[in-house]
């Protein structure tokens, strides 16, 4: 429903199954709130795991120590 909606996946973890089938079935049986608001945890949840692996892969990039590679001729890409 989001991917087809334009919207980014959310990630729902192994340990949230049991909420999510719950609100899964309260949204079967005519009560959607607690579904919607489980999809919006979760999408939430999703994208800080994102822009936390993006901060992380960030670090990473700018905190290694540069090469001296002359291969390029003295310069640095």
């Amino acid at each position: 429903i989001l991917i087809k909606g334009e919207y980014p996946a959310a990630i729902i973890k192994i340990e949230d199954r049991a909420r999510y089938l719950y609100s899964l079935k309260k949204a079967d049986d005519g009560e959607i709130n607690p579904f919607i608001e489980f999809v919006a945890e979760s999408s939430i949840q999703t994208q800080e795991i994102i822009l936390s692996e993006i901060k992380s892969f960030e670090l990473k990039k700018y905190n290694q120590p540069e090469k001296n590679d002359n291969s390029s001729g003295g310069l640095r890409l």
